[in-house]
């Protein structure tokens, strides 16, 4: 992963509902892990799509991100390995 005070962020252009996604994408490709860039290139890009199809408000974007930080609490190690078996 690129160190914070080594990331270049890119020229932008005025943000719009149809040039966010690339934006966000440009800004996020700054790793020098191949594979979390791809990762995170498909999960904007997955998120934005969903953002846009269901026209969500800010209050139940906050809602979808407390269930998923709850999710992530109450996730452990044997929580983990208990669910694979």
């Amino acid at each position: 992963m690129t160190a914070p005070d080594k990331v270049t962020i890119p020229a932008l252009l005025d943000l719009t509902i149809d040039n966010i996604t690339p934006n966000t994408v440009k800004i996020n490709s700054q790793s020098s892990d191949r594979r979390l860039t791809y990762l995170m290139e498909r999960l904007v890009t997955h998120i934005h799509d969903f953002a846009r199809e269901t026209r969500i408000s800010t209050e139940e974007w906050m809602a979808g991100l407390v269930f998923l930080v709850q999710c992530g609490q109450i996730s452990s190690d044997v929580r983990q390995a208990m669910e694979r078996n």
